[in-house]
């Protein structure tokens, strides 16, 4: 259901980590709706101090996120693992036998560092 709303195609979006800490996430963004426990809860009528709560463990999930997304794509083995699937592409007949023509106008190889492009 939540990944039906959210229609983020399959791509990562941070409602993964969300979504695995629910509960948590659910109880510390309706504590943000608190009127404020006391005069070091700052000014104005919601607590702010829950909102800094809940802040924290938004950028911890975040950031957790963030970690596994690179350790699951491993940015620095992409040119490798797209230069072995083209090879299983032309193995295969679904490219042309010179690959290059494409690696070279991709707009992968455009955003990627001049280094890694002359490999």
């Amino acid at each position: 259901m939540l990944l039906e709303k959210l229609d983020t195609g399959a791509v990562w979006s941070v409602s993964r980590g969300l979504a695995r800490n629910v509960r948590q996430y659910k109880s510390l963004l309706a504590n943000c709706d608190r009127p404020r426990r006391n005069d070091l809860d700052r000014r104005g009528t919601l607590s702010e101090e829950a909102l800094a709560e809940f802040t924290r463990f938004f950028l911890t999930v975040c950031i957790d996120q963030v970690t596994f997304m690179d350790s699951l794509v491993q940015p620095d083995r992409l040119r490798a693992r797209i230069r072995l699937w083209a090879e299983e592409e032309i193995r295969m007949g679904e490219l042309p036998a010179s690959p290059e023509a494409y690696w070279k106008r991709s707009s992968i190889v455009a955003s990627c560092p001049a280094a890694m492009r002359t490999r």
